[in-house]
């Protein structure tokens, strides 16, 4: 098992990295990864946090180890996904659509600090087996739930409502940033 999560930890993150300039020119028409790789921390950390609240009321090992992983890669994923895959709201964007995107970068960034934070404390459950740690988890995967949830929303705010993003409009490019 350790041997897995160290696979999904370091070797997956940078073979994305990789793949991401090594692909077919009709994946490259994609004007931002973002959207691609968003979606993972927002099903991963709701998850984890609903297996985390049932993990307060039954012991099962492989149960605390699939939440583990779904809380580091939600982790990792929101990480790529505010940072590597990081779409840039155009400066030629209403204020009110500038103050939102700001508002969804700002739970984002949040919900990472809460995930990592999350993940550090279900990984120290395994090795010190305190009642204290797993509801500190909870309380954690329930926030980042709270958080990425916001972020989500404002992310599709910014889509659906103020019309950034969808075939790269009113974006930045890349190449800028």
């Amino acid at each position: 098992m350790k041997k897995l999560l160290a696979l999904i930890t370091f070797i997956i993150p940078p073979v994305l990295l990789f793949a991401q300039n090594n692909v077919p020119d009709h994946i490259n028409n994609f004007p931002n990864y973002h959207p691609l790789i968003v979606h993972f921390p927002i099903v991963l950390l709701l998850i984890a946090a609903a297996m985390q609240i049932a993990l307060l009321f039954f012991k099962n090992k492989a149960f605390n180890i699939a939440v583990i992983i779904l809380t580091v890669l939600g982790f990792i994923t929101g990480l790529l996904a505010a940072t590597v895959f990081h779409a840039h709201a155009a400066s030629t964007v209403s204020p009110q659509a500038m103050e939102l995107f700001e508002s969804h970068e700002k739970f984002a960034m949040i919900t990472i600090w809460i995930s990592g934070f999350a993940s550090a404390f279900k990984i120290a459950g395994l090795f010190f087996h305190k009642k204290w740690i797993e509801i500190i988890a909870v309380l954690l995967l329930l926030s980042s739930a709270v958080t990425v949830s916001i972020a989500g929303h404002h992310g599709a705010e910014l889509v659906y409502k103020q019309g950034i993003g969808p075939k790269g409009e009113k974006l930045e490019n890349e190449n800028n940033h």
